[in-house]
């Protein structure tokens, strides 16, 4: 119940989660030495000014990152292209939001259009629903073993998901 406490607190969610979101943006799963520092960016004693400016610093630089620029450079020019290979690498393609975000760089297609669309698709109930169980077993390797997850983490969201999120198995399995 503490580990699941902790994972599931206003703070972690709106700061360790959010971090974590991030990076199905691009396709992948954070591993330990990556989710640190920028775990670390947004953590701490701050007022709610600070933690926002620390998160649009943080998306900003995540924008910045050769895995996304790889990704996302070629679609810049298009609104539709952007808003939908987000889709599509978050593995929502028919999200509610599409059209609306399509519309809004349409308006404007800028750096700043462009990190405020990625950001409400982060901050997207469909996105956190579909990657909550996925970061809980990451968060597990990270939090107690310190670690990168080893392919087993791959049992474990088929557990927690195959359980309807029964965190208590995984848990007594890592311990």
């Amino acid at each position: 119940e503490v580990s699941a406490g902790f994972f599931r607190s206003p703070e972690f969610q709106s700061r360790g989660y959010f971090i974590y979101r991030f990076y199905s943006a691009v396709g992948s799963i954070p591993v330990y030495e990556q989710f640190t520092p920028d775990f670390g960016r947004v953590s701490g004693f701050l007022s709610d000014a600070q933690l926002e400016a620390n998160k649009v610093a943080f998306i900003n630089d995540f924008m910045n990152r050769t895995a996304f620029q790889n990704k996302y450079a070629s679609t810049f020019s298009n609104p539709t292209l952007y808003v939908d290979t987000l889709l599509q690498t978050v593995g929502l393609p028919g999200h509610p939001s599409r059209i609306a975000w399509i519309n809004h760089l349409t308006a404007s297609n800028t750096t700043e259009r462009r990190a405020e669309v990625l950001r409400a698709l982060v901050e997207s109930q469909q996105v956190y629903d579909k990657f909550y169980n996925e970061a809980f077993v990451i968060m597990q390797y990270f939090g107690y073993l310190r670690r990168t997850a080893d392919a087993s983490y791959l049992s474990w969201i088929n557990t927690m998901n195959q359980t309807n999120g029964d965190y208590r198995i995984m848990i007594n399995g890592l311990m």
